[in-house]
């Protein structure tokens, strides 16, 4: 476990780890799992040479353009070749066994950003909404060598966490504010084809809209033939 846990030490984050409950009152076990399931994103990062990160570049024309690559079939790909270009590091890693890992964000000591996603749903939306979300504890949060992990992303983690809640908020206002949703009808009457329409004027896949929708409304039986809709484990070549 030492030997399989150093690429941690190297990148810094050893004892930051030591100090973060990253599984609340999860058993010892499921503990060994996430630092297992970090320390395999960060060996994987490390030999991903990126540019240099500028923590300024996330700004609305870069979430804009981010978000509007879920229009393509190969949009979760596209997203780790643009956020490589930023100085962000993209890897996905299945979630171990017990862990219901979602996601992590993570800083190095030598300031390089790393997201992490496990796909644990293959959902498209859940893809766009985690991505989006640990790109806000990037850009909020991480201010120095560190990490935060969410192993399940949602209401519950944000009541525990403001930090969760300020994620989803991040990611929300990238996806589409809500005045935008009420502008275009969906608070009101959420529809398949009024989701669809909006979806093509912010020119990105019609799941982010309904998945926006759905969590607005607090109403998760809403647009599920749209909000349902899969295929990124296949882009990434992956069994589903």
């Amino acid at each position: 476990m030492r030997e399989y846990l150093r690429p941690l030490r190297e990148a810094g984050l050893a004892q930051v780890m030591c100090r973060a409950s990253v599984a609340g009152e999860a058993p010892a076990e499921v503990d060994y799992a996430l630092l297992a399931w970090i320390a395999r994103i960060v060996a994987v990062a490390a030999g991903d040479a990126a540019p240099s990160y500028r923590p300024c570049c996330i700004d609305a024309s870069f979430l804009s353009h981010l978000v509007q690559l879920s229009s393509y079939d190969e949009g979760p790909l596209l997203a780790k070749q643009f956020l490589h270009r930023n100085g962000i590091v993209l890897v996905v890693e299945p979630h171990l066994r017990g862990t219901r890992l979602d996601g992590a964000a993570i800083m190095t000591a030598d300031g390089v950003p790393i997201i992490g996603l496990t796909l644990r749903y293959d959902r498209v939306d859940h893809f766009w909404f985690t991505l989006l979300h640990e790109l806000g504890h990037v850009a909020r949060h991480l201010h120095g060598a560190g990490e935060i992990v969410d192993r399940e992303i949602g209401q519950r983690a944000a009541a525990k966490d403001p930090r969760e809640r300020e994620a989803d908020l991040f990611a929300e206002e990238a996806i589409a504010d809500t005045q935008t949703l009420r502008d275009a009808g969906l608070l009101d009457r959420p529809t398949a084809a009024g989701v669809e329409a909006l979806a093509t004027a912010l020119r990105v896949h019609p799941a982010l809209v309904a998945g926006r929708v759905r969590r607005e409304c607090g109403n998760y039986r809403l647009l599920s033939e749209l909000a349902n809709a899969k295929g990124v484990k296949a882009v990434w070549g992956l069994e589903t």
